[in-house]
């Protein structure tokens, strides 16, 4: 058992057997790799982009902030999840680039889940699945409140069903309170 108190000066420490550390533990250095079957953390919350000591920025480093996530499938691919800086939004890509820390978009990446709370708005693509709100407005169908760009709206009051066909592409919403009484 080796038991240090104060500094020690090292070139290279191999340790092969069980290691506790009673406190802080600094790295500097250009990577840390980590060969582990599974990797657990007790701290639920991991910050990224620190300063010493876990302070916060104090100036924009241009650098996106952010995991990504090496896999194969024809060839060695980077997917990224995170902060894109350079838009000020988060970014799923499928297949990226990464240099000096800021990732290149190839191919923005699909995100599949079970539900989505919050505003859809902008862009385009395709919507596949169902939308489906509690307490939409008709001022917010659209964007910008504006039905110009809709090619038809249909309303059936009855069954309050909104039917909507975007620039070719069929749209449809069923909403659970009524827009209009019968």
């Amino acid at each position: 058992m080796l038991t240090v108190t104060g500094t020690a000066n090292v070139t290279d420490l191999n340790v092969s057997g069980n290691s506790v550390i009673g406190g802080n533990l600094t790295v500097n250095g250009n990577l840390i790799y980590i060969n582990v079957t599974e990797l657990s953390i007790k701290d639920p919350i991991i910050n990224l982009q620190t300063g010493a000591n876990g302070t916060p920025p104090s100036s924009n480093s241009g650098k996106d902030v952010g995991s990504a996530l090496n896999y194969y499938d024809t060839q060695a691919r980077i997917a990224f999840m995170g902060w894109d800086t350079s838009n000020a939004e988060f970014a799923f890509g499928s297949q990226t680039s990464i240099s000096s820390e800021v990732v290149t978009f190839t191919t923005l990446g699909n995100v599949r889940a079970g539900n989505y709370f919050g505003n859809i708005s902008g862009g385009t693509g395709a919507f596949t699945g169902n939308l489906t709100s509690a307490n939409a407005s008709l001022g917010n169908i659209g964007s910008a409140n504006s039905y110009r760009d809709w090619e038809t709206f249909t309303l059936n009051p009855f069954t309050s069903t909104i039917i909507c066909t975007l620039v070719g592409v069929a749209l449809t919403f069923t909403e659970i309170l009524y827009i209009f009484p019968p």
